[in-house]
């Protein structure tokens, strides 16, 4: 659901900012350090309440207040608008939707799915495995039903597994674990093998447009030997388990790996390649999940120019536009954004935490 308007109050250096926004194309400007990737923060806050930024939350409370407010409205195919809100301070945090408190974080997720393209997304590529299983598993969540509460069910007998291995619990306590293990385990596999084979052709779609890079192609590991089983794996690295103290084996060790002719494609790319490729794995999530749930997702582009010339630019925003996703794009140069004829745009200029439409 794109947002039509956003209100946000002592967030980071931005004092009070009340923006109505476009549903299509809205494009940030300002030098840098004025607060433009604040901007992007906080609307990829109201969708996954975290920061991409920062882990320490109350750094993003500006300095010398003591909250910051965010209010959202969003654009509801069938009730028309709801809105979203959230405020942090001294006390912890309260998050309302559509006048309810919300329960779980999952609810947020989906009422504001939220794609991010920044400096730092290279890391699904040059990163640990981890950074390759947020990609994976967003898109997993957003298209499957079953799989938050498969990982729910992980999450909770992986908890206890690891505790039973930290504080020296028998062998036998160590095993009641493993059957809820492995079934919710088998389920997170099965759904991540099928949305990976749902998505590589959107992948290669996407490449055709925007990088040539033959010899592409992805390995899955599940995070244990599929010849062996999970089950079968568990019980032959129990005594390495209990050395280190927790579960070397499962879904949490997962990754999904680019390669280029047989090697890691971190390896054999430049870095102007690396964000092509990093584009063309973002669209593709989108255009499965626009085929799926008919719901388009929002795109946060912190500097779209950098490491791209203006054909490649070019490029991805016609495929971004293609998508019928709400864009936030910023930029020190709008001139170095191409524009398309029809693309109901509206810009902002930022200037020392100071929001202001340009007409």
């Amino acid at each position: 659901m794109p947002l039509t308007r956003l209100s946000l109050s002592h967030f980071r250096n931005i004092t009070a900012a009340e923006l109505e926004l476009s549903p299509r194309f809205n494009l940030i400007v300002g030098a840098n350090g004025s607060g433009k990737t604040s901007l992007l923060e906080a609307i990829f806050y109201l969708g996954r309440v975290r920061s991409f930024r920062t882990r320490k939350l109350d750094q993003l409370i500006q300095g010398g207040e003591t909250h910051f407010r965010l209010i959202a409205r969003l654009a509801d195919p069938d009730t028309g608008e709801r809105t979203l809100g959230i405020e942090r301070g001294p006390d912890g945090q309260t998050l309302r939707l559509g006048g309810q408190p919300v329960r779980q974080l999952a609810e947020l997720a989906r009422a504001l799915p939220i794609q991010l393209l920044n400096p730092d997304s290279h890391l699904i590529l040059e990163g640990g495995p981890r950074y390759r299983r947020r990609f994976l598993d967003w898109g997993v969540f957003h298209v499957e039903p079953g799989f938050y509460s498969a990982w729910q069910r992980y999450a909770k007998a992986l908890k206890q597994r690891n505790a039973a291995l930290r504080t020296g619990r028998s062998r036998r306590d160590i095993a009641a674990w493993t059957p809820a293990l492995v079934q919710a385990a088998e389920v997170l596999h099965s759904l991540r093998n099928e949305y990976i084979s749902e998505l590589l052709p959107y992948v290669r779609s996407n490449l055709a447009s925007l990088v040539d890079l033959p010899g592409l192609d992805f390995r899955y590991q599940p995070g244990w030997p599929e010849e062996a089983g999970l089950a079968a794996t568990l019980d032959a690295r129990l005594d390495s388990d209990l050395r280190r103290g927790f579960t070397q084996a499962g879904p949490h060790r997962a990754d999904l790996l680019p390669l280029l002719d047989g090697v890691p494609a971190i390896e054999r790319i430049s870095r102007g390649q690396q964000k092509q490729l990093v584009s063309a794995l973002l669209l593709a999530q989108a255009e499965l999940m626009m085929e799926k749930n008919r719901q388009p997702c929002l795109f946060l582009i912190d500097d779209l120019p950098a490491e791209l010339d203006m054909g490649h630019r070019q490029r991805v925003l016609e495929r971004l536009l293609a998508l019928q996703s709400q864009l936030y794009i910023t930029t020190t140069d709008a001139d170095a954004i191409p524009s398309s004829p029809g693309m109901d745009a509206r810009m902002f200029h930022v200037e020392q935490g100071r929001l202001a439409e340009i007409r």
